[in-house]
């Protein structure tokens, strides 16, 4: 299970460290990792709104009780209300992928674009280095994993 942190947006501008817990593939042999050259962005705290309208060509209005789970990409709103037109509106291109009713509340999930990122995979024998490419290493966002074949 992928590990997710939200970044306070007060943050954001200030000096200070973050510390990364990798991963253990639970074997004999204890796994060690080491993160380098890491870039934070706000996609977790990028401005995101739930709108909705009466009608499908708006206008449209911010939904101020919404409550946004970013980790979980859902939406809650709630109160069953009228039928409405609902959308997304963000700094980053985002959609609705299914609504529900659960109990008094509209249950809304949704995926946001990632943001565009290069990833490359090194590898050293100590923290301190040297390090080294892995050129065969593969990612894909989707499944958040990294595969390549060891030589």
């Amino acid at each position: 299970m992928p590990i997710v942190v939200e970044i306070p947006a007060l943050i954001f501008g200030q000096a200070g460290a973050l510390a990364l817990s990798l991963f253990d593939n639970l074997d004999a042999q204890s796994s060690l990792g080491f993160v380098g050259n890491l870039k934070i962005g706000r996609s977790l705290n990028a401005p995101l709104a739930l709108e909705s309208s009466a009608v499908v060509q708006g206008p449209y209005a911010a939904e101020h009780g919404a409550q946004i789970d970013r980790v979980r990409q859902t939406i809650t709103l709630p109160g069953k209300g009228l039928a409405r037109f609902y959308r997304l509106h963000g700094e980053a291109p985002s959609r609705i992928t299914r609504m529900r009713v659960v109990r008094d509340q509209l249950l809304f999930d949704y995926e946001a674009q990632p943001v565009q990122v290069n990833l490359v995979l090194e590898t050293a024998p100590a923290a301190n280095g040297p390090y080294r490419l892995i050129p065969q290493a593969r990612f894909d966002l989707t499944n958040r994993s990294c595969a390549w074949i060891a030589r």
